[in-house]
């Protein structure tokens, strides 16, 4: 009886240090990057001596992200993110006589990001994370005419980057991991055509976002006396 008893105690607190084992801890920092891809939809307005005509766009992101964030107790950390990004917008309305046909923009995206952990484990972790950047973007805007002949402009705009994602984190080490994020994210940002300045445009979208990457964390507390 008396070995059974140990053995039951034994085992209790294998299971309770394994439960009450977090990956996350007050003063951990995170470094991570991977590649991210957006679909969904968005807008194109340009405008022009007051008159401006909205024209609905189908819209794809790949972006390269590098973030860092801050844990500040075992729920809730804060950091910040750059992407380097690559968006397409694709006209979804018939093209007429002078119409807008595409615009490819290259993106510079920086940004802040709180993290709210919901699930926080030995070696995984999941968290909740808005976030609202700046955008700094060069767009190469197409108009096709009816004859077939299309007409490139340059352009350069700013504006928004904004979202809320989910995030998983799973590490295989103490130190390094991989991590996986889905949610939604938009953006919204005006400018100039680099020749005509009294022309200006709208650029807007919104769509599902979804990223993987790998992950290392260093400090914190180590609340695993197996590792």
């Amino acid at each position: 009886m008396k070995k059974q008893t140990q053995a039951c105690i034994i085992i209790f607190l294998l299971i309770f240090t394994s439960v009450s084992a977090q990956i996350n801890t007050k003063n951990t920092t995170y470094v991570g990057a991977g590649p991210g891809l957006l679909l969904g939809g968005g807008s194109f307005t340009p405008s022009s001596n007051g008159e401006s005509k909205k024209y609905s766009a189908f819209v794809a992101n790949f972006n390269m992200g590098l973030n860092f964030h801050h844990s500040f107790s075992e729920t809730f950390g804060a950091g910040m993110y750059i992407k380097l990004a690559g968006v397409g917008y694709a006209t979804l309305e018939s093209e007429t006589e002078n119409d807008w046909s595409s615009t490819g923009s290259s993106q510079v995206i920086i940004g802040l990001q709180p993290r709210f952990y919901v699930l926080n484990k030995n070696k995984i972790s999941l968290s909740i994370a808005p976030n609202i950047g700046l955008i700094l973007a060069k767009d190469n805007i197409e108009v096709e005419t009816n004859s077939l002949n299309t007409y490139s402009y340059d352009g350069q705009s700013t504006g928004i980057n904004y979202g809320a994602s989910v995030n998983f984190n799973f590490f295989w080490s103490k130190n390094w991991g991989m991590f996986a994020e889905v949610g939604l994210n938009g953006s919204s940002h005006t400018g100039d055509f680099d020749d005509y300045g009294v022309v200006n445009y709208r650029l807007t979208n919104l769509g599902i976002a979804a990223g993987a990457g790998i992950i290392a964390k260093f400090g914190g507390e180590d609340t695993d006396p197996a590792r």
